[in-house]
């Protein structure tokens, strides 16, 4: 450190020079010296580059099914080609016995389904003042029928039955 440096900053010089007189920091590290002049660094020298090896490009994402699907203007009642309903219901119910356990479940499940953020939108409840918990849903996608990675990853433990606009009006 030059002392044209250092006059920037006169407290951490201070502050330094505190901790350095300490009889504890001497006996590990000899007492510093200030510098008279600034010290240049060089600049490394390129080597050769090498040729980089070639690198496969990545293969592009697959992609979703539902992104093919024309988009929609018109409302969800005006289309069942491009729109479904579904009604979800937890198949072990009887294992809802602690609230927050519940809770949990229901929440995994919901992280599970944000892969759906694009195409489904939906609710879930945990019904129940008192154990066994219910734990029913309602969900709208995307198309005619749950996407295939909905089901493979969120659909093991859950039951859906289609909702059908003319029965349920």
């Amino acid at each position: 450190m030059t002392k044209s440096f250092t006059l920037e900053f006169p407290h951490v010089e201070r502050y330094f020079w505190t901790i350095v007189d300490q009889p504890n920091f001497c006996k590990i590290i000899a007492k510093p010296k200030e510098a008279k002049k600034e010290v240049k660094k060089e600049e490394p020298k390129c080597k050769a580059e090498e040729p980089a090896e070639e690198e496969e490009a990545p293969k592009p994402k697959p992609r979703n099914p539902l992104d093919l699907l024309p988009p929609k203007v018109s409302g969800i009642y005006n289309d069942p080609e491009g729109y479904s309903i579904w009604f979800y219901d937890y198949k072990y119910n009887d294992e809802n016995t602690v609230s927050f356990v519940t809770l949990n479940k229901v929440g995994g499940f919901l992280q599970r389904m944000d892969l759906a953020r694009k195409y489904a939108f939906g609710k879930m409840l945990v019904i129940g003042s008192d154990s066994p918990y219910k734990v029913k849903g309602l969900w709208l996608f995307r198309g005619k029928d749950i996407p295939q990675f909905v089901l493979d990853e969120c659909y093991v433990r859950y039951g859906a039955l289609r909702v059908d606009k003319g029965r349920h009006q």
